[in-house]
C-alpha cells in the first residue's frame, strides 16, 4: 500500500469538509486518521483493509469499528478515486487496491494490455479501475492456485474463483461480466488461452431488484386522468399514455412505433423492441384503439414521416 498520493492531499479533503460544513467532531477523526495511518504506514499493509484491521486491533467497542470503517472508506476514496465525501452517495467498501502489483507478469500484461486498449475511450475512468480491480483479483486469486500462466488455468480453478466450499455462487453476474470484459479485449493479444478462460467462466443469472408497483389509489388516479376529457393532455398525449398504461410497453418503444405498427384488422400491435430487439405482438384494446384513432384522425398533423406519434410543433 503507497500512501504517497494521501500524504501530498490529505490537506485537500480536510479543507472540503471544512467549507462543506461537515461536524468539527467528524472532521477531526478524519485528521486524526489520516495522520495515523502515514504514521504507522507498514509493509504489511496491501490495502486499506488491511490498515483498518492494524487500527482496530485493540479496539473492543462495535460502535467504534463500524465509526472506524466509514471513516477509512471516506479516506480511501479520497485516496484511490480522488472522490470527496457525499451524504448522498454509499461509501464504496474497503478493497484491496493492490492485487495488480501482486501478480505475475504474464497476469500483469493481461490488465497492462486491457488499459491500452481502444475500447475503452468511452469509459470512464472510474468504470476503467473497476473492471481491471475485478480481472486483478480474479488473476491473484489463480495465482494463489499456484498458476503462473494462462494457459494452465483450468475450468476447475476459474469455478473455484466464483463458487464457495458449499458449491454456491458466491460471486454476482456483473463481477463476471467485468472480469469478462478484460479477457474479450485480451484475446486480441492471447487469443487460445484468454478464449478458453472465457468459455469456462459460469453462466451466472443477472439478479434485478424489483422496483415497487403502483398502488390501487395511484393507478385508479391515473386512469381517472387518462379517461377524463376535460383534462389538459392532448389526444396525442392521451393516447401516449394509455398505451403505456395499460400495455406496459416501453416509452421508446412507442416513440418507435409506425404507422403500419397498427393492424387495424386483426387488432394487433407489432413492434420490434429498441432494447432487446425481440418482435413484440399485443392485442389492441378498445380504450387503446379509440384512443389512438382519435389521436390520428382529429389532432395528427399531415406530414410524410410514417411514425405514429409526431411533436406537436412544426415541422412535426
Amino acid at each position: 500500500m503507497i500512501t504517497k498520493n494521501l500524504r501530498e492531499q490529505y490537506r485537500e479533503l480536510l479543507d472540503y469538509l471544512e467549507s462543506d460544513g461537515y461536524n468539527a467532531n467528524y472532521i477531526c477523526k478524519i485528521r486524526s486518521n489520516i495522520f495515523w495511518i502515514l504514521k504507522n504506514e507498514s509493509s504489511s499493509w496491501q490495502s486499506y483493509q488491511d490498515a483498518y484491521h492494524d487500527r482496530i486491533r485493540t479496539t473492543e467497542s462495535e460502535y467504534s469499528k463500524r465509526e472506524l470503517r466509514v471513516i477509512f472508506c471516506t479516506i480511501q476514496q479520497f485516496d484511490y478515486c480522488g472522490e470527496l465525501p457525499n451524504r448522498r452517495r454509499r461509501k464504496n467498501p474497503l478493497i484491496r487496491r493492490d492485487s495488480y502489483h501482486r501478480l505475475v507478469p504474464e497476469f500483469r500484461e493481461v490488465i497492462d494490455f486491457f488499459k491500452v486498449s481502444d475500447h475503452l475511450h468511452s469509459l470512464k475512468e472510474r468504470t476503467i479501475y473497476s473492471i481491471t480491480s475485478k480481472a486483478s483479483s480474479f488473476l491473484h486469486a489463480m495465482q494463489l492456485r499456484g498458476i503462473t500462466r494462462l494457459e494452465c488455468i483450468s475450468e476447475r480453478d476459474v469455478l473455484s474463483f466464483f463458487l464457495d466450499e458449499k458449491g454456491n455462487v458466491s460471486k454476482s453476474a456483473g463481477y463476471k461480466q467485468q472480469i469478462a470484459t478484460v479477457f474479450k479485449i485480451a484475446t486480441a493479444w492471447k487469443e487460445k488461452e484468454c478464449s478458453s478462460i472465457l468459455a469456462y467462466l459460469p453462466a451466472l443469472r443477472q439478479r434485478r431488484k424489483n422496483i415497487q408497483f403502483l398502488t390501487s389509489d395511484e393507478l385508479e388516479a391515473i386512469r381517472k386522468v387518462l379517461h377524463d376529457e376535460s383534462s389538459v393532455l392532448s389526444l396525442r398525449d392521451r393516447a401516449f399514455l394509455k398505451l403505456m398504461f395499460y400495455t406496459g410497453m416501453r416509452a421508446s418503444d412507442i416513440v418507435s412505433m409506425k404507422l403500419s405498427s397498427i393492424n387495424w384488422k386483426t387488432e394487433e400491435t407489432h413492434i420490434s423492441q429498441q432494447k432487446t430487439g425481440q418482435p413484440l405482438l399485443l392485442p389492441l384494446t378498445v380504450t387503446v384503439g379509440n384512443a389512438i384513432w382519435d389521436y390520428l384522425s382529429q389532432e395528427r398533423p399531415q406530414s410524410s414521416d410514417d411514425h405514429l406519434f409526431l411533436t406537436e410543433t412544426y415541422p412535426h
